[in-house]
């Protein structure tokens, strides 16, 4: 399978050093690469550059993996599955709910890249989950919390740029999501923390914080049940549980994988034909509640 990674900026970097990997492991055949900036790619990235209209009209290229700004991915995807490519985009999908659902239909071409779904550490979560250690779930938070300079913050803003992931995670752990609260903090004319109050049928309460002030880099899941507590970390992939009645802690269960290359792998196993178990795999609800959120017209400070 020949590969083209459309878009070199943060995730397209991250991209390409896994596909690097990929190619080593003879998982891929061939990595070429696809920018504005044509010259700054020849000189630093040592692949084959092509243009945009050059990739999708290249019969040898396979798949395309789109990591281009979210105002572009609309028109690049029709595109690219226009031409036959299985395509790879980033989340998330579109700008809007309604332009993304013109690609209703396009689920076994079209894999969108939510790099949390990927994680291994939500293997032990959907087993506590479903198999009732937690008795009851009552109520869950989420915590996205980073520390970034005005100048390198998504144009798409912090709700489309962090909260996606969030609502995604909880569309697929608990259920879809109700949008039931927003409050945000402006500095500079641009939100830059939000809390998001959320429910979940059918009787699930929830907060979703997101920040690009905080003090430090953080991606945390706590969900509170009626026999016990847990604590997830996103980053170490370490889960912690809290039983109430005897409060005995349990050590943490560490996880061990990278999401990025699990992403990859999933990914190069659909582009080959095999089938996403993932519900609403286009992110569309995620979508939806980042729009409400965005929207909101609740109390905004």
């Amino acid at each position: 399978m020949n590969v083209a990674i459309v878009g070199l900026g943060k995730m397209g970097k991250i991209h390409f050093r896994v596909a690097m990997e990929m190619l080593k492991e003879q998982r891929i055949d061939d990595v070429v690469l696809c920018d504005t900036n044509l010259a700054q790619i020849n000189q630093r990235w040592q692949r084959k550059v092509m243009t945009w209209r050059g990739v999708i009209q290249a019969k040898f290229i396979d798949a395309v993996i789109i990591a281009t700004p979210t105002p572009t991915h609309a028109e690049l995807v029709r595109e690219a599955l226009d031409f036959g490519k299985v395509v790879f985009c980033e989340k998330p999908l579109c700008n809007t709910y309604a332009e993304a659902r013109q690609f209703c239909g396009c689920e076994d071409q079209l894999f969108v890249g939510y790099i949390e779904r990927y994680n291994p550490v939500l293997r032990g979560v959907r087993q506590l989950l479903h198999d009732g250690t937690l008795g009851k779930l009552l109520y869950v938070t989420t915590s996205r919390l980073n520390n970034v300079p005005a100048e390198l913050r998504r144009p798409e803003g912090l709700i489309f740029d962090l909260g996606v992931h969030d609502f995604d995670l909880l569309n697929q752990l608990i259920g879809p999501l109700d949008i039931r609260r927003v409050v945000r903090r402006e500095l500079e004319g641009a939100v830059v923390f939000a809390s998001i109050g959320l429910h979940a049928y059918p009787d699930v309460d929830g907060e979703i914080r997101i920040s690009w002030i905080d003090l430090e880099k953080r991606r945390e899941l706590d969900f509170y049940g009626s026999e016990a507590s847990m604590h997830v970390d996103l980053i170490s992939q370490s889960l912690k549980l809290q039983q109430h009645r005897s409060g005995a802690a349990e050590l943490p269960h560490l996880f061990a994988g990278e999401p990025a290359k699990e992403e990859w792998r999933a990914f190069l196993k659909f582009a080959t034909g095999g089938l996403l178990s993932i519900p609403d795999s286009l992110g569309f609800g995620a979508l939806l509640c980042a729009e409400h959120a965005q929207l909101w017209g609740g109390v905004h400070v």
